[in-house]
């Protein structure tokens, strides 16, 4: 039986091999290399704060993800079901940490200069140990408040894309910002969105940044979801740019910052 239990617990000690590449030696090193580029004054210290926002927000995270294991495979308190559930959340949670690392990587002084900010505005690891929430089966509330206490999605669409153009009414989704993320022709735009409606747009500068623009306001973890998928699609894109063939307004205005 102590084999048995020793063999289960090996299986809950996988955290430190999913932060590989993701905050680890080599990532720490390529972002305080990143940062040192810029020879600003002020990287030092955006070094500093990103490297302990980032330990204690990774550190919190592997504890979780033990227990998470523990609670199903050592102490047998948990179903599979909840371990899934509380896994998953997890990894959105990872997901997010590697598209702000990989953004810190490739650095410019202006992404420095917010870096310990966005560092600390990662989404809270509190709900993936929420029973209750990560299990609750209920409709989409309405009311702004409650829909931030729902675990939320976010997504960047590219212009075109069925799940804008495939409606025949749209203010459910769209709202009022149609005039912003359509051309004169009816033709839908690059989007953002959270929780199934559209709150803003995005474009790619020049130098292939990925720039986001929201029309509406946004709760404090949805817009660190938005700021993490904006740099995961950067890192993506790699600096190919690409340009929308049917420009919308909001899209020409944040390409030409």
């Amino acid at each position: 039986q102590r084999e048995a239990q020793r063999s289960q617990s090996l299986l809950c000690k996988g955290a430190r091999e999913k932060l590989v590449g993701v905050w680890d030696g080599p990532r720490t090193q390529a972002i305080a290399d990143a940062f040192a580029r810029t020879s600003k004054p002020f990287a030092p210290d955006a070094t500093r704060g990103v490297s302990q926002a980032l330990d204690e927000y990774t550190e919190r995270w592997a504890a979780m993800y033990a227990d998470a294991c523990e609670a199903t495979r050592i102490r047998g308190e948990q179903s599979e079901e909840l371990l899934d559930l509380r896994m998953r959340c997890l990894d959105r949670r990872l997901h997010e940490v590697e598209a702000l690392t990989t953004l810190f990587a490739r650095a410019d002084a202006s992404i420095v200069e917010r870096a310990v900010q966005a560092a600390h505005t990662l989404t809270g690891l509190e709900r993936c140990a929420n029973a209750s929430a990560l299990a609750a089966r209920v409709a989409p509330p309405e009311d702004p408040e409650t829909v931030a206490e729902v675990d939320e999605w976010v997504a960047l669409l590219p212009g075109l894309d069925p799940t804008v153009m495939g409606w025949k009414e749209r203010d459910w989704y769209l709202g009022d910002h149609a005039e912003e993320l359509f051309d004169r022709n009816g033709n839908a735009g690059p989007t953002v969105w959270w929780n199934g409606r559209v709150v803003g747009g995005w474009a790619q500068r020049s130098d292939g940044d990925v720039a986001v623009e929201l029309l509406e306001p946004v709760p404090k973890t949805g817009r660190a979801m938005i700021e993490a998928r904006r740099a995961q699609l950067t890192a993506w894109l790699d600096g190919v740019v690409v340009t929308p063939r049917f420009r919308t307004p909001l899209e020409r205005r944040l390409a030409a910052r």
